[in-house]
């Protein structure tokens, strides 16, 4: 936690001053370039992978990209509403026009999913003990490996 903290000095005193004018018109509202569906792992840090800016990125961060297909006839989101929702408002509010979804090497969702098994070190949780249907499921049959 100290490193936490002793960053947020750090912004504070160092970096914020430099991004002064840019924090003033965010002020006023975003318009991101993309939206980013990404992994929550810790290991992921877009910006400093995409050289973007704040405000450039709208982001959606999930275990593993994981996000739950709509129901029935496009009704709601049958997980995670907020996912459902941050998708909806960066297209339709925010008027968003590109879609990047990056994943990395070595994700453990991913893992899990395609081999079924608790990474090592903890439980797993449900949404890989029983994978979703759609991405996950052509995932695990090979299809994106052609």
């Amino acid at each position: 936690m100290d490193k936490i903290l002793r960053g947020v000095g750090d912004f504070i005193r160092r970096r914020r001053p430099r991004l002064r004018a840019t924090f003033k018109r965010l002020a006023h509202g975003q318009n991101p370039l993309a939206l980013l569906l990404t992994c929550s792992d810790s290991r992921v840090v877009s910006s400093l992978l995409l050289g973007t800016d704040p405000g450039d990125l709208f982001e959606v961060r999930t275990v593993g990209n994981l996000i739950a297909p709509a129901g029935t006839r496009g009704a709601a989101s049958v997980g995670d509403e907020s996912e459902a929702a941050a998708i909806e408002y960066a297209l339709l509010a925010l008027d968003v026009k590109h879609l990047v979804v990056m994943g990395h090497s070595g994700c453990g969702a991913m893992k899990a999913v395609l081999k079924g098994s608790v990474p090592a070190g903890g439980a797993q949780p449900r949404a890989l003990a029983r994978p979703r249907a759609g991405i996950a499921g052509e995932a695990r049959s090979g299809a994106w490996h052609r």
